[in-house]
């Protein structure tokens, strides 16, 4: 299913292939310093049409990218302020800090092109490529999420229970297995956080989402328009595959006259989070029992 742009969008995307075109002519022509800014306003300018100024501040102004951010714009600073060769030094360093996640993904649509990817499938130059450019994408995402893993690692840890017991005496049987009982308590959250920001952004939603992120029947849904869009785990246009969504817009309308109001749908989320957390909490302590049942 070919990707629909809006005119606006279509216009960004020229923006962006001017830039691109004006930033290669200024590097052929001894790094133009006029070529080079106009082609890097251009690229600028294309990029927030295409993806939204919103998205585009956004992206560029991540914690894990501020140095990547200050070295793109830093160089095109000192690109306008006469010094192109320089600027463009820490400019395509920070290009390449920003956007060489994105590199895996343009070398795999390149390789199915016939004559491009037949040069890029050889065995030599594949090797290299994707020595190179895969393990710069799997070091940037460790990079990213190291810090969040060892805060995890930390707020998961439970300290050693004490024995205040040590002094008794226990009957040990020696062709029996010890078993460790270790009592991990859950705190009782009220919050509700089944939906992260960044995925509300997206203005369509599967019926599965709509029911779980909106707690909606499937009969609810039968009146909302459909639509059809390409699923993200395959790159072929099989109508076959094709993924039915729905209007996130539509789906929140429906979900407000189902239930009334907003409030009234954070408090039955609530309700039923509750609900779930006990039911695993008897489960757990029922097999708590079990298992001191049989150690004795």
């Amino acid at each position: 299913m070919p990707i629909q742009l809006s005119d606006f969008q279509k216009i960004g995307l020229g923006l962006s292939i001017f830039g691109v075109g004006f930033i290669f002519l200024g590097m052929i022509f001894l790094f133009d310093k006029g070529l080079l800014a106009v082609g890097n306003i251009l690229f600028l300018a294309g990029l927030s049409m295409i993806i939204g100024f919103e998205r585009t501040f956004r992206f560029f102004f991540q914690r894990t990218k501020i140095k990547a951010t200050f070295l793109f714009f830093g160089g095109i600073a000192i690109v306008l302020f006469g010094w192109p060769l320089i600027g463009m030094i820490f400019e395509l360093y920070g290009f390449f800090l920003l956007f060489g996640g994105f590199i895996p993904i343009a070398i795999n649509f390149l390789r199915r092109l016939p004559i491009i990817g037949s040069i890029l499938l050889l065995p030599g130059i594949r090797q290299v490529v994707d020595s190179s450019f895969y393990r710069y994408r799997y070091d940037l995402l460790f990079r990213q999420n190291v810090n969040s893993s060892s805060k995890r690692t930390h707020s998961t840890s439970t300290p050693p229970p004490s024995n205040n017991n040590s002094n008794q005496s226990v009957p040990l049987d020696k062709n029996a297995s010890t078993i460790t009982t270790v009592l991990k308590v859950r705190p009782c959250n009220t919050n509700v956080h089944d939906v992260p920001e960044s995925y509300t952004d997206n203005k369509l939603i599967t019926a599965v989402r709509a029911m779980h992120e909106y707690l909606l029947s499937p009969s609810a849904l039968e009146t909302l328009q459909q639509y059809k869009t390409r699923s993200p785990y395959t790159d072929v246009a099989d109508i076959s595959r094709m993924l039915t969504v729905y209007r996130r817009g539509d789906v929140e309308k429906r979900a407000y006259e189902v239930w009334g109001s907003p409030e009234n749908l954070k408090k039955e989320k609530i309700k039923r989070a509750k609900a779930l957390q006990n039911e695993d909490e008897g489960m757990y302590l029922k097999k708590i029992t079990i298992i001191k049942a049989y150690q004795k």
